[in-house]
């Protein structure tokens, strides 16, 4: 019997299955040429796959896999091919923002390149940003006279190619650009046009708008009620008080003196919200709102009808001027000249 063993054993050590998972080849090199091998099933040896850009199961199945990795969205890599992602169509490569940001939108060699100087010229990209010229794989700014036709020039002063983008090239540029009339950035700074003085800020319409009237930091800023109170935030909405860097309404008075007190009844401050509301029904009926629209009657936010009006509203509001019933209708505009004389949903219906 022992004989019979020793020969059994011998023969198995001279097979061949035995010899591939002697301890002695290399693990690495086991897995990497022998693809069976039982240790490449191990969790230690394999990678997620649904993690794997560059390999991936062959078929239908494997397209989805590429359209769900980042890399379909930021690169058009959304085909696969070989086990891998490639940009197979224009298509896919005009649905990048690598197509949007960079100019990469035409297949080529499984890749989103920007094609020729034509197609560049085609792109949003020219126009905005002056990326008028195919440079490698992008668009690029080559010249002045892109940069200065672009969007980027006349909005944010970056009117001068460098390193195959538009910046910002002097004081001029920006004194011309939009941001500065707008925001006062009017001074070139690191290659952006930044706030320098309070004099730029109290010359945009962010001062004569919202109050941001003084320059800090590199910005128009809200720094007291001197800087409020000219404001059309103030005059139109009763913000007319510096608080937290912008302004905002901070009493009765200011809000009675406002726009939205003779036009929507917003005549007294709302405790919760902070804003300029409607106090009563009187603010209601004494405002164009209810004259014109019918909109007599001051409303609970916490009511079934308050709520469905505030869901349309970005701020919170506390009270509102609404369209509660036919009578409210009937002395009204909407009624006289529209024969908008019933009430259905807040609002003057024929």
């Amino acid at each position: 019997m022992q004989t019979l063993l020793v020969v059994w054993m011998a023969g198995g050590c001279t097979s061949g299955p035995a010899r591939v998972t002697s301890p002695s080849a290399p693990e690495g090199q086991a897995g990497a040429t022998l693809p069976q091998q039982p240790h490449a099933e191990t969790p230690s040896t394999q990678a997620p796959v649904a993690h794997q850009t560059e390999r991936l199961p062959q078929g239908e199945r494997a397209d989805q896999d590429c359209r769900r990795l980042r890399k379909c969205v930021t690169e058009g890599l959304c085909s696969a091919e070989r086990g891998l992602c490639v940009a197979a169509s224009d298509d896919d490569c005009r649905a990048s923002t690598g197509c949007v940001y960079r100019g990469r939108c035409v297949a080529r060699g499984g890749r989103c390149v920007s094609g020729s100087d034509e197609r560049c010229r085609a792109q949003p990209l020219c126009a905005s940003e002056g990326l008028c010229v195919a440079e490698g794989d992008d668009c690029a700014a080559a010249s002045n006279a892109d940069c200065r036709a672009s969007a980027a020039c006349a909005e944010s002063g970056r009117c001068v190619a460098w390193l195959g983008r538009c910046v910002v090239g002097s004081d001029q540029d920006c004194r011309a650009s939009a941001a500065c009339a707008s925001r006062g950035h009017c001074v070139a700074s690191r290659g952006q046009c930044m706030v320098a003085s309070d004099a730029d800020c109290r010359a945009s319409a962010a001062c004569a708008n919202r109050g941001h009237c003084t320059a800090s930091g590199g910005q128009c800023i809200v720094a007291s009620d001197k800087d409020c109170r000219p404001s059309a935030a103030c005059s139109n909405w009763g913000a007319c008080v510096a608080m937290a860097g912008t302004c905002t309404a901070a009493s009765d008075q200011d809000c009675r003196a406002s726009a939205a007190c003779a036009k929507s009844g917003s005549c007294v401050l709302g405790r919760s919200s902070g804003r300029c509301e409607p106090g009563s029904d009187g603010d209601c009926r004494q405002s164009r709102a209810c004259r014109e629209e019918g909109r007599c009657t001051r409303t609970d936010p916490h009511s079934a009808r308050g709520r469905t009006k505030r869901r349309h509203h970005v701020h919170p509001v506390s009270h509102q001027c609404i369209v509660a019933s036919d009578q409210d209708c009937r002395s009204s505009q909407a009624c006289a000249k529209q024969g908008r004389c019933r009430a259905d949903s807040s609002r003057c219906v024929k």
